[in-house]
């Protein structure tokens, strides 16, 4: 099965009741119509919501706890400038395009198992038919560097988030202990956590005072945040 946004909007699907979206059980979604979402579940069925596109991705990030700190905090250690994946490890749900662009889809780049670019069409993902031993296939109109762009970097996220994790692990001993090797670990650790205080001050600060003093909470993370114990 072959699907593109254009055939998607012309035909006719059936319109359920509202059923959370999660990492498993959903290839992709897509703005159908005014308040309306498409989605192609995972055993190949093409169904719509009525609800838009970001209620449904709201809804989504909620359920999962992906919180918009934290989604800038790692998205901040990469070097492209790209519309945010809601990324969790090695799972994302990565937008094809702009978040308000309403021929953006949102696709599940876990499950997608092969793509290839065909220059008159673009990028064209497959996914496994889990309800057999074929293939849906999606096409997204958008070049290839801007797709790759995005999946590369949501990829890079999730690794970073893994990194994140584990050193976590270490730093509350349930893992091994770090050693000299492990330093550079600790110092992406350290980076991160520096960006996540460094965003929940300068936030509060705005809604609070309305204004920010970038170099005081500067200054602050620097000496309180990694600052060693002592007694």
């Amino acid at each position: 099965m072959l699907f593109n946004l254009n055939g998607i909007r012309k035909q006719s699907w059936k319109e359920t009741a509202y059923e959370p979206i999660c990492w498993e059980n959903v290839l992709f979604l897509a703005h159908y119509a005014t308040g309306k979402t498409f989605v192609m579940k995972a055993n190949g069925a093409g169904i719509v919501y009525a609800k838009s596109v970001r209620e449904v991705i709201n809804e989504f990030a909620t359920k999962h706890h992906i919180h918009q700190l934290m989604t800038d905090v790692f998205y901040s250690g990469t070097s492209n400038q790209v519309s945010k994946a809601l990324v969790r490890g090695k799972y994302a749900l990565v937008p094809s395009g702009g978040l308000k662009n309403e021929n953006t889809i949102f696709y599940m780049s876990h499950l997608v198992i092969d793509t290839h670019y065909d220059p008159q069409v673009g990028m064209i993902l497959c996914f496994k038919d889990q309800t057999g031993d074929g293939s849906i296939k999606l096409v997204v109109e958008v070049s290839k560097a801007t797709f790759l762009r995005h999946l590369d970097t949501a990829v890079e996220v999730g690794k970073t988030q893994l990194e994140f994790k584990d050193n976590c692990l270490k730093l509350f001993g349930s893992t091994s202990i770090w050693e000299a090797e492990t330093s550079a670990e600790r110092t992406k650790l350290e980076r991160l956590e520096k960006i996540r205080i460094k965003t929940i001050l300068i936030q509060f600060s705005e809604r609070v005072y309305g204004e920010v003093d970038l170099k005081e909470c500067e200054e602050f993370v620097e000496r309180y945040l990694f600052k060693p114990y002592r007694i």
